[in-house]
């Protein structure tokens, strides 16, 4: 190498030689001795160094298998001591039909002979839960290591869970028993100084730039042990799995070629200068004058013009007259933008410090937005979410000064990090910029997703165990509204923790720090773990019509379906957030009329609709009849409570009379409650309860699952129904009872208006022979009728249901009602 490149330097002088007087010429034999002197001096000592970092690095991983082994060292005892237990008489015979009492008993018994154990959990298969009220706590993270032991003979590694809080443990499972089909599992918490200690106490005998870490998927690892100063972690040149773990251990090798690398690009910029500095001083020397104009001209032979040709690259501007040209500045990048090829970004390291240009989000936002002294519209702080109209109630300003107060809740709790994403519509690229500024203004720490479906972020927050995230929706809302649904600390913000974001904006109640943002990629992660949940239709795939409505959930509807072994014809999967072909809003019937006709042209199965961010459904059969929300629920009702009797149910006001009949057939607990998605999650968690679901086709499936509102899940749940039932569809829903009703009305009034009105509505009264509930809205139920009116939360209308046992008595309940409204305001037209 050394050779080419003096071979190189004497062409380019030979070049030269014969234009150049005989005194530049004396300088340039002197310039190339000293350029080829340098080159060749850097070049053996690069060499050198390359021999040093080989040695380093052999050396280094010597000490990262050190380090490994006696780490798994000490997690062995603890690996052994559960398969022990796992195989004990009283373990097996607690698990398979002790109470919880007896188990909890054994277990306190059982914990002392596990080294360094803080909790020990005897847990029958199927029973696995959450508890946040332990100490320490059984996470999501912990229910999915269940659920990699429930599918695999092999032990799983040990795992760090909630890693840097006080809570901070790692949990180990074993199969009880280990071999064979598993009838329940050992789950104990370990106390994390072990492993601190140790490193601590090995730590002097190798290299300083050194940590123990467990990847993350999709996110930041979680440090164990680290020498490395905070904010200056390792990339990890040399990795060494621990075993019986998930963890690594990483060294950072001294990378001495780097620094002579930068030493060698220092002596080709002397040489440059230099050569710069000639060049200069003999343009000085010829001018050209052309009419009036006076300018200098250079010609680039040799080593010079292979700079500016690109051989060289980063060594250009150091030419003369390179920095006076014009300067390109690259344009900040918009982080999943675009709706072409795959909007699902891969994984990002977070940059360090933290960028701060990669946000869709106009450069005066947050000046603006610090100028508006709290000000921000009302009107946009809904029951159950934030939702306006954009550029009007609901402008990126707002959305950012949004970001800053949730950010500084977040932070207040301890929720450091949180995942953004957004729907498909025309404006959530500028509201999602705005939102992720707002949060790291207030120095939270951003996962974005991208482009995904609702429930994506729901299953985010808890697959990634941050227990906190926003996403940025207009749901099923037409065009030109937008929103944010907001999760804090595992709770769906709702009713007085909404209004609290609103009075931090007031108050100027921020917090002000400066987080950094990365991409991760979720929705591969969504789709294994369905598939790995619901079995694949092996020779009894359904042929489904999936119709998506333009918008986001057709980026992972089709491909979950298929992922299940079913035949999927997409409709309407491209997004386009003008929603050119219908409303994304499967509640609505003439929504519902392109999925028919193709359903009945394909001769298809089923169809199935989603609304604008994948937490509604729709379903009709194979003749074009629509399985309303309430009807699905009963179905799912049916198949969760076969396996889980006595479980609680919840239903929104909305639905069917039916439907608690239903339930206490098949041995359930009915517990109608307010509309509302955040709401219902809330009432789940408070009762308990294994499934809930609201009129407008939301599903909450707590059997099996997190217990958020998730269309796409349900829909794979009511294809597992189906297979097994070994019948066609419409067999299956005719069974299910059904009055005859209306769907969903609506009664569009100005915004605002329609929460005073109701109130009207209710002061008015007049129903003396009948049931009254008050829980939201006004329900009437008769003995052979009942008939609803509500505001609703989500948009400036209120909303009607009527359902009779017979047509006569439909009739009769929405002509009561028809004379009620026209009695407070004649002027309503009304849609019955």
């Amino acid at each position: 190498m050394r050779n080419a490149i003096v071979l190189r330097v004497s062409t380019w002088f030979s070049s030269v030689r014969e234009r150049l007087p005989k005194n530049t010429l004396r300088w340039g034999v002197l310039g190339t001795v000293v350029v080829t002197a340098i080159i060749v001096g850097t070049e053996s000592y690069t060499d050198y160094q390359e021999q040093r970092e080989k040695e380093h690095l052999a050396a280094d991983a010597r000490g990262a298998h050190e380090i490994a082994k006696r780490l798994g060292e000490v997690i062995q005892a603890e690996h052994a001591a559960l398969t022990e237990l796992a195989q004990d008489p009283r373990v097996v015979a607690a698990v398979t039909g002790a109470d919880e009492a007896t188990r909890k008993q054994l277990s306190n018994e059982l914990k002392t002979r596990i080294p360094n154990a803080l909790l020990l959990r005897l847990i029958p298969r199927g029973m696995a839960q959450t508890d946040p009220n332990s100490t320490p706590p059984l996470t999501y993270a912990s229910l999915d290591l269940l659920l990699k032991s429930e599918h695999q003979q092999q032990a799983t590694g040990a795992e760090i869970h909630l890693s840097g809080t006080p809570m901070e443990h790692i949990a180990i499972v074993r199969r009880v028993p280990p071999a064979g089909d598993p009838v329940g599992f050992l789950h104990t918490s370990l106390d994390s100084k072990v492993i601190r200690e140790m490193f601590a106490t090995v730590l002097s005998n190798f290299s300083p730039r050194v940590e123990v870490r467990q990847p993350v998927l999709g996110g930041l690892p979680a440090i164990l042990a680290s020498s490395a100063k905070p904010g200056n972690r390792n990339r990890g040149a040399v990795t060494v799995n621990v075993p019986g773990t998930a963890w690594i251990v990483s060294f950072e090798t001294a990378s001495t070629s780097m620094a002579f690398g930068n030493l060698q690009f220092l002596g080709f910029a002397v040489v440059i200068v230099a050569l710069g500095f000639g060049l200069w001083w003999w343009r000085q020397q010829h001018r050209v004058v052309i009419g009036a104009a006076t300018f200098s001209t250079t010609v680039y032979t040799g080593a010079i013009k292979a700079i500016l040709a690109g051989e060289h690259p980063g060594l250009a501007q150091l030419l003369p007259g390179y920095l006076d040209g014009p300067k390109t500045v690259p344009a900040p990048r918009v982080l999943s933008e675009g709706l072409s090829g795959e909007d699902v970004t891969a994984f990002t390291p977070a940059p360090t410090p933290p960028i701060s240009a990669p946000v869709s989000v106009p450069a005066v936002v947050a000046s603006e937005a610090a100028a508006m002294e709290g000000s921000i519209d009302a009107s946009i702080f809904r029951s159950y979410d934030i939702r306006g109209v954009v550029d009007e109630t609901l402008t990126a300003d707002a959305v950012y000064l949004i970001g800053r107060a949730f950010g500084s809740e977040a932070n207040t709790r301890n929720q450091n990090t949180v995942i953004v994403a957004r729907d498909g519509r025309n404006s959530s690229v500028m509201l999602r910029g705005a939102l992720v500024e707002g949060l790291r203004d207030s120095g939270c720490e951003v996962l974005d997703i991208g482009l995904t479906p609702s429930p994506l972020l729901y299953f985010a927050t808890h697959y990634l165990d941050t227990r906190t995230g926003v996403m940025v929706t207009g749901s099923h809302n037409a065009p030109q509204y937008n929103g944010l649904k907001m999760v804090l600390d595992g709770d769906s913000l709702s009713g007085e923790a909404i209004q609290a974001i609103r009075r931090r904006i007031e108050e100027q109640d921020f917090v002000t720090g400066s987080g950094g943002v990365q991409e991760i990629e979720i929705i591969p992660d969504y789709i294994r773990r369905i598939s790995e949940e619901i079995p694949v239709s092996l020779g009894t795939a359904l042929k489904v019509v999936v119709d998506c409505g333009n918008s986001v959930p057709g980026i992972v509807a089709p491909h979950i379906l298929r992922a299940i072994g079913h035949d999927v014809i997409e409709l309407f999967c491209e997004v386009d957030g003008n929603f050119p072909n219908h409303h994304p809003d499967p509640s609505q019937p003439e929504n519902l009329a392109d999925l028919i006709a193709i359903v009945k042209h394909e001769q298809a199965d089923l169809g199935l609709a989603f609304d604008g961010d994948g937490d509604r459904l729709g379903v009709v059969d194979r003749a074009g009849n629509i399985l309303w929300p309430d009807r699905q629920l009963m179905l799912f009702a049916q198949d969760v409570l076969s396996r889980n009797p006595g479980a609680t149910i919840i239903y929104d006001v909305k639905c069917s009379s039916l439907l608690p009949k239903v339930i206490r057939e098949a041995g359930g607990v009915p517990l109608m409650w307010k509309t509302g998605h955040s709401l219902i999650k809330n009432k789940m968690k408070e009762t308990g309860a294994l499934l809930a679901g609201e009129m407008s086709g939301h599903l909450f499936f707590k059997d099996r699952w997190y217990g958020f509102d998730d269309a796409l899940y349900s829909a794979a749940r009511l294809l597992e129904i189906l297979v097994n039932a070994n019948e066609p569809p419409e067999a299956v829903f005719a069974r299910l009872p059904t009055g005859i009703s209306t769907p969903e009305l609506r009664l569009d009034m100005p915004e605002a208006q329609h929460q005073s009105f109701m109130q009207q509505v209710i002061d008015a009264g007049g129903f003396l022979d009948a049931e009254v509930s008050l829980i939201d809205g006004m329900r009437v139920e008769l003995p052979d009728a009942w008939g609803l009116i509500r505001p609703s939360n989500t948009s400036p209308c209120l909303v009607l249901r009527f359902e009779g046992n017979t047509d006569a008595a439909l009739s009769s309940i929405k002509e009561c009602f028809h004379d009620m409204l026209h009695g407070l305001d004649p002027t309503l037209i009304l849609p019955f």
